[in-house]
């Protein structure tokens, strides 16, 4: 007989709708690429972000060579827009900012926004879930 906290949690994936994959991808000036996974319920959680700008590389990848590494901070939906933080690893700042803004509908939206790194810069940016 399956333990009652174990049987609930097997119910709760198999109902549960099927997103793996599912994230944020973005791309601008300069090859800018911002590819951003997130997890599937409610709320907005990345799973990982790489972030690829000027040559230059901000990931939550570990022991990435060369690459700056980041932590998410904080992701927040209200209403149309969408607000995404990345702090260091110890938490010591914030080093990137991803503000979108959503208009249209569920399945035909347009996405866009800025993506600012302090010191680095601050570039337009259009998205797409995916």
């Amino acid at each position: 007989m399956m333990k009652p906290l174990l049987f609930a949690a097997l119910i709760s994936l198999a109902a549960g709708p099927a997103i793996a994959g599912e994230g944020l991808f973005c791309e601008g000036p300069h090859d800018l690429a911002i590819q951003l996974p997130l997890a599937a319920g409610p709320g907005l959680s990345p799973l990982s972000a790489e972030i690829k700008v000027v040559g230059k590389v901000w990931t939550t990848a570990e022991g990435v060579a060369g690459a700056t590494q980041i932590t998410p901070a904080q992701a927040v939906g209200v209403d149309d827009r969408l607000y995404f933080d990345f702090t260091n690893p110890n938490y010591e700042g914030i080093l990137v900012k991803v503000r979108l803004f959503r208009s249209g509908t569920e399945d035909n939206a347009a996405i866009g926004g800025t993506l600012t790194i302090p010191g680095a810069g601050t570039w337009a940016i259009s998205c797409q879930f995916g």
